[in-house]
């Protein structure tokens, strides 16, 4: 999917992964799968992505269950629970999350405020000591999901970081 890299925004990144369904779907035969539905695993912006894709299009199959680790659910609140340093990054209208998802993030780009009843069955996972995307965002969701009657497990592991986007070679925080 495009990022903030190649100069795109969520809207973009959304269309990718569900094109890629799409073509999935196309091509069951080829790949010799079964196209009655899919579940979707990501991780930190894959994350987001696979829980935005959930909750907001509506791919040709049905999306039946979602891992994100590490993923952001609730933009609005990305920081919270961050140093001032930390959250001023997210805040910077000329970071790439920033730029990804908008400054302020539109309420669209949002997958918490898409969830509801229709809302497939997730598996959220954290770092307790992640720095890069709050812990709070997979307990958001997790609160929202359960709100809405959605099958909702949330796995905090302890001391763990970002998954395998460390901050450095040697962070012994990496998990996945």
């Amino acid at each position: 999917y495009r990022t903030a890299n190649d100069d795109a925004t969520f809207r973009e990144g959304l269309a990718d992964v569900c094109a890629a369904i799409a073509y999935l779907v196309e091509h069951s035969d080829d790949y010799k799968i079964v196209a009655d539905g899919v579940a979707l695993w990501g991780e930190s912006a894959g994350g987001y992505l696979a829980a935005l894709t959930a909750t907001t299009c509506t791919p040709v199959v049905p999306v039946r269950a979602v891992v994100t680790i590490v993923g952001g659910t609730d933009v609005r609140q990305i920081s919270d629970g961050f140093a001032d340093a930390a959250a001023g990054a997210w805040r910077d209208p000329r970071s790439p999350p920033a730029r990804y998802i908008g400054s302020p993030p539109p309420q669209v780009a949002n997958p918490v405020a898409q969830v509801g009843p229709s809302t497939p069955p997730f598996l959220l996972m954290h770092g307790e000591d992640d720095r890069i995307v709050s812990p709070r965002q997979s307990l958001i969701m997790h609160r929202a999901l359960v709100a809405a009657g959605v099958p909702s497990r949330r796995v905090v592991l302890g001391q763990a970081g970002h998954g395998m986007l460390g901050f450095h070679r040697n962070d012994n925080k990496v998990w996945t």
